[in-house]
């Protein structure tokens, strides 16, 4: 790779030193698989007749976000989604589930364990947020994701520390859902 830096014109009297200061962040790369241009998302997740759908409007690849419904937590939906990936796989498609460690459901069951650890898991905060995060909560939280269900349920999420024992439990829980069968491509 040749990378080619310029300043303007410049004229240096004789012993008068220029001194540049840059930093390089060189990211590893590799060339493009050519089969990522045939990848259509669809982000939502579809009930299982809704698959054929997908399959119609020349989806290849479902990621269930906020669906899940419990942000972060798949826990208490695993069964559905367990059936659901299987039918999407028979169907030849792939089910990306986010789950990852920036904000964790109100749901959550081990909620209130996590705050008895102080400020590990979840960092402080002015609190606020959905009705259900200020009355169980009070303080000392930071709300993040909000998202009302047409049953009445509010998924309200808040905000948990970059780096923590919480990860261990993100690294089993993900081990636990591929040996359970919630992700049943992975699994056996």
């Amino acid at each position: 790779m040749l990378v080619r830096a310029y300043t303007g014109p410049r004229k240096l009297a004789a012993g008068e030193r220029l001194q540049f200061r840059f930093g390089l962040l060189i990211t590893p790369m590799k060339p493009l698989d050519p089969r990522h241009w045939n990848q259509r998302y669809i982000h939502e997740y579809n009930t299982v007749p809704a698959l054929d759908g997908v399959v119609a409007d020349g989806a290849n690849i479902i990621n269930i976000h906020q669906d899940n419904p419990y942000i972060n937590y798949v826990f208490l939906t695993t069964d559905k989604l367990a059936a659901y990936t299987q039918a999407a796989h028979e169907r030849g498609l792939k089910v990306k589930v986010y789950y990852t460690v920036r904000e964790l459901s109100n749901f959550t069951r081990e909620i209130f364990a996590l705050r008895s650890l102080g400020d590990e898991v979840f960092p402080g905060g002015g609190g606020g947020g959905d009705s259900w995060l200020q009355e169980h909560l009070v303080t000392g939280y930071a709300p993040a994701w909000h998202q009302p269900y047409p049953n009445g349920e509010v998924d309200a999420a808040i905000v948990t520390q970059g780096l923590s024992r919480w990860h261990n439990y993100y690294l089993e829980g993900l081990g636990w859902l591929i040996r359970n069968g919630a992700c049943p491509r992975l699994s056996g």
